[in-house]
């Protein structure tokens, strides 16, 4: 994981903004009906970067991580997932950028293939988030994230952790809407 900056980039100060913006709009309170929940202490959360933004999953719904295969293949009807064939399955790969970040951010023009070397296989393998680099498994305090409300406007958002710049996905509210199992695009 990579450390604070000292000269930050434009587009690294817009996702700090960004990041900032996604802080401050969340309630300090549980998803009314989600399994946003602390996962088994054992596990903890799993940690990792898209685009310079510390992302943090349930490590009790990770099953690995791999490298991001070269070919990732599908029909054209989303731009922020795509399929690929892993250990001879067809698994959908959310492009996590693409799909968190805001239009003026994300990096639209590059494929993910570029952009990204590995994938975290979720759900026994069933489908991925890819990821920019190798990421680790953390312990967080459920207590200090700030969870999303149930008007929350990102159904991929549970929450925000101030203390690490960190936002939780929520895996569940992924899931509703990539409608897995689908027919991916290419990303």
């Amino acid at each position: 994981m990579t450390g604070a900056r000292q000269n930050p980039t434009a587009a690294e100060q817009a996702i700090d903004s960004y990041m900032s913006e996604l802080l401050q709009e969340l309630p300090e309170e549980p998803i009314a009906g989600s399994s946003q929940t602390a996962p088994d202490q054992a596990n903890g959360y799993y940690l990792f970067e898209v685009l310079g933004l510390h992302v943090a999953v349930a490590g009790d719904r990770v099953d690995s991580e791999v490298a991001l295969p070269q070919v990732l293949e599908g029909a054209r009807d989303a731009t922020w997932y795509c399929s690929a064939t892993v250990a001879g399955r067809t698994v959908t790969v959310i492009d996590t950028a693409r799909l968190m970040l805001p239009a003026d951010l994300a990096p639209y023009n590059v494929p993910l293939a570029e952009r990204a070397q590995r994938m975290l296989l979720l759900d026994e393998g069933e489908w991925a988030i890819a990821i920019e680099e190798t990421g680790e498994e953390v312990a967080i305090d459920i207590q200090a994230v700030s969870w999303r409300g149930p008007t929350g406007r990102r159904a991929w958002l549970a929450g925000t952790l101030a203390s690490k710049r960190c936002v939780l996905l929520d895996l569940d509210g992924l899931r509703r809407l990539v409608q897995l199992p689908v027919s991916a695009a290419p990303c």
